[in-house]
């Protein structure tokens, strides 16, 4: 098995972020669903980080490198980590419509 000697690039993708319906016994929340990948491969990067800065929410990628992270509206920013590779940050916005 080989090993990269330098730190490679994550790739963070969000693909949409939308507002789920609320119920009345649950606040309104959205939801920021995404997909991390390796910058020069474009492979999927299974078990990386996803974490909110402000909360430290995390969860963690499955074994196609995507994650979903549910808030209510407001500013967020999320950041990456994946083993061998630098971490990345991104500022989300959910919106209330």
């Amino acid at each position: 098995m080989c090993r990269r000697g330098l730190r490679g690039s994550l790739a963070f993708i969000v693909f949409g972020m939308g507002i789920l319906a609320a119920t009345a016994a649950r606040a309104q929340t959205g939801a920021i669903v995404g997909r991390v990948t390796d910058a020069k491969t474009g492979a999927p990067i299974a078990a990386a980080g996803v974490e909110e800065q402000k909360t430290g929410i995390w969860v963690s990628t499955d074994n196609d490198g995507n994650y979903r992270h549910e808030f209510p509206p407001g500013s967020y920013r999320l950041r990456v980590v994946g083993a061998f590779y630098e971490a990345k940050e991104i500022d989300v916005t959910v919106n209330q419509n």
